[in-house]
């Protein structure tokens, strides 16, 4: 981080697609916390939805998180509807 300036490093964080590396801004606003959640499909692999959510699971209780949650489009996941990987494995591609 050191020897960048704030925007590159927002510019990389923003390229992680687990959540893994975040940013926080001295001076957030309340308009920049209340984001619209951003759903980005990644290529042979999971749909990641960005940002706060609240889901309903089965049982219909609702759930809510905040970052980013994986969304399994192989089929294969044991954790489903979240994906768990496992479209590695199976050799998922967006051309089947």
């Amino acid at each position: 981080m050191e020897g960048s300036n704030t925007e590159r490093i927002i510019k990389q964080v923003k390229r992680c697609p687990t959540d893994a590396l975040t940013y926080s801004l001295n001076k957030e606003s309340e308009e920049n916390k209340a984001q619209i959640p951003e759903v980005e499909i990644l290529k042979d692999g999971p749909a990641l939805i960005k940002g706060k959510v609240n889901y309903k699971i089965f049982e219909g209780e609702i759930k809510e998180h905040d970052g980013v949650t994986a969304i399994c489009r192989c089929g294969a996941s044991a954790i489903m509807p979240f994906c768990d990987g496992s479209h590695h494995n199976i050799g998922f591609s967006d051309k089947s």
